[in-house]
């Protein structure tokens, strides 16, 4: 196996899961970011979701020790109608997926996995490094619309193009604590 790209393991200790948490990653392809995530896990799991079934088998393949602790379960669909048995995420995780930055309409799909107090995480690689801002006002449009705010940005330096993370919540979500803290 190859070793994780520096933009994922940033993106690992941005997220930096607890031990119980139940996470979602939209958009795994070969996994990488799902293994980072579920090699901090006990109690808890990551849901990797990819449209391709070849991702998905790669994802298995890559964390077969995950899937047979029960860390991490994998499905092939798309993301508006993947069936995730009616599970809520405490946190939902995308790595340059443009779906979350192009309408309104799959946040509210978000709406109804996370848990009361829940967060998305979005990053994304910057190819156009002038583009953060142009990039982030866009987002944070198309996330008020929807009834959601951005809470943190992140930027980092990673090889060959910067990446950037958007912490996202529910406008709401000072009147709902996390579920644990």
């Amino acid at each position: 196996m190859t070793a994780a790209s520096e933009r994922l393991r940033w993106a690992a200790e941005v997220v930096a899961p607890r031990p119980d948490d139940r996470l979602l990653e939209v958009g795994c392809g070969h996994g990488v970011l799902v293994g980072l995530l579920a090699d901090r896990l006990t109690t808890g799991h990551v849901v990797g979701l990819d449209r391709s079934p070849t991702m998905i088998t790669t994802a298995g393949r890559r964390n077969h020790a995950h899937v047979a602790a029960g860390r991490v379960r994998l499905l092939a669909g798309a993301f508006d109608d993947a069936d995730v048995g009616g599970e809520r995420f405490d946190r939902l995780v995308a790595f340059n997926v443009a779906l979350f930055h192009r309408s309104a309409e799959p946040w509210r799909r978000v709406d109804g996995l996370l848990t009361t107090g829940g967060a998305a995480y979005v990053f994304h690689q910057l190819m156009d490094p002038t583009s953060h801002q142009r990039v982030l006002d866009g987002f944070t449009a198309v996330l008020a619309t929807a009834g959601w705010q951005v809470d943190r940005v992140l930027r980092t330096e990673t090889r060959p193009y910067p990446s950037v993370g958007v912490v996202v919540r529910r406008c709401d979500v000072s009147a709902h604590p996390p579920r644990r803290s």
